[in-house]
């Protein structure tokens, strides 16, 4: 059989049809053609693949299976959500708020609530949404889930 590797580089090599690649239709060439390449894969262009020796094939070639999608934590979506530029912005400027009032104000015991309440803004907007991203994530995973479980191919 035809390395895996090899051949992922041939199927890639045509999708991107890039010139550096035309050397794997002299490959298919070697094979002589589409033919000499089922008979390679041990496969007949008519009647498909033997079903017999779907263990060699797993085998040798791996799953046809791609692997789960990578799950992203609180911490994570709470991080994505802060890099809104808006949130951001509101953010900076009520750091500024405070810096400014702090400096200025003649009474500096309530100078800062401002500011703070900017920052406290953008805090109470960026865990609301995390928390709806986190449970939609939650429930597409599930979804997800299930439907792996139903999957019946013959």
């Amino acid at each position: 059989m035809l390395a895996p590797e090899k051949l992922a580089d041939m199927v890639t090599g045509y999708q991107q049809r890039s010139p550096e690649k035309w050397e794997d239709l002299r490959i298919l060439t070697e094979l002589e053609g589409i033919e000499g390449l089922a008979s390679t894969l041990k496969t007949d262009l008519k009647r498909g693949l033997a079903g017999t020796d779907s263990g060699e094939r797993r085998a040798h070639f791996g799953t046809n299976m791609r692997p789960p999608a990578a799950v992203r934590g609180f911490c994570r979506i709470i991080w994505d959500s802060l890099g809104d530029p808006l949130l951001r912005t509101l953010f900076v400027c009520g750091i500024i708020s405070i810096i400014i009032d702090e400096c200025t104000e003649e009474s500096k015991s309530i100078a800062w609530i401002d500011g703070f309440g900017m920052i406290l803004a953008v805090a109470i907007v960026s865990l609301v949404s995390s928390i709806n991203d986190w449970q939609k994530e939650k429930q597409f995973q599930a979804l997800n889930k299930t439907a792996e479980q139903t999957k019946n191919v013959s």
